[in-house]
Parts: C-alpha cells; structure tokens; sequence
C-alpha cells in the first residue's frame, strides 16, 4: 500500500503521460541528472516539500482526526526546435498541455482539497552555442489533502 504523498504523485505522473498530443513525449519522475536533447521532449515531475497547512481548531479546519498537508512540485519542460521560433511555440504548447492535463481532474486520487500553480511560469533558453535551440520551463504546482492525524497512508 502507498502512502497519500505517493498516490498524489503516481496521479499527477499518470495524468502528464495523458498527454498525447505531442509526438515523442517521455514523462519522468524524479530524475537527477541533465536531459539531452535527444531524450526531448520531456516532462520532470520533481517532488518538493511538504508542510502541514490550515488551522488546528475552528470553522473550516479538518476534524481532530484529520490533518490537512500541502504538498509541493516542480513539473520542468524541455524542447528543441530548428529554431528560436520554434522551440518557444513548441514549449507553449508543451507548457498549455500540462496545465491543461493537471487542470482536467483535480483529485489526484485523493479528493484533494486544493490543486494550483504556484505562481506561474519562469523559462530559460539554453544560450551555449553550437546547440539546436533548446527551451525549458519550470512550473511549480501544489496539492492540499487531508489524511488520518498519524497516518500517512489513509487518506481522509
């Protein structure tokens, strides 16, 4: 049996590999090393942190029995294109697909309480020359859920 924090991630994994609309797409978690242009496109699911959210007592917060938890991603996008031009409309599309794919169904597996970007976009060029034009994207992206007070693998 995975813990909640698994099942989140395995849903958000699952639902970036839905994407198939562009030609090629890997999905991969976790990965530490850099991605080469010849394993482009690609997705990076990379698990951030996780911090315990909300009030302990009053209106709104979660029975005794309950905790809520915000955990965190950075989903990175890589792309290449013949040119400058291309590479960016690639990566808009790339980057429209995956919210697009986080959008569609916002349980995650765990009915969570809250899914949303934190905060937008930040790309970058690859500027080293002689390479083909290489794009990426970084988005960051957050997930609210409750789970049993003491218990990580039950999801409340």
């Amino acid at each position: 049996m995975a813990c909640v924090r698994e099942n989140i991630s395995a849903a958000i994994a699952t639902a970036l590999g839905n994407i198939s609309q562009i030609s090629g797409l890997a999905v991969e978690r976790g990965r530490s090393r850099p991605v080469q242009v010849s394993e482009m496109p690609r997705l990076v699911l990379l698990e951030g942190s996780q911090s315990r959210v909300g009030e302990t007592d009053g209106p709104g917060s979660p029975p005794a029995d309950e905790k809520q938890y915000e955990a965190s991603y950075v989903i990175e996008g890589y792309v290449t294109g013949a040119t400058d031009a291309a590479a960016v409309t690639a990566l808009n599309d790339l980057y429209g697909r995956t919210v697009a794919s986080l959008e569609a169904d916002k349980t995650f597996g765990v009915t969570a309480v809250k899914a949303s970007s934190e905060g937008g976009l930040e790309t970058s060029p690859d500027e080293d020359e002689g390479h083909k034009p290489i794009w990426m994207f970084s988005l960051g992206w957050t997930v609210e859920y409750h789970a049993l007070a003491g218990d990580p693998y039950t999801a409340a």
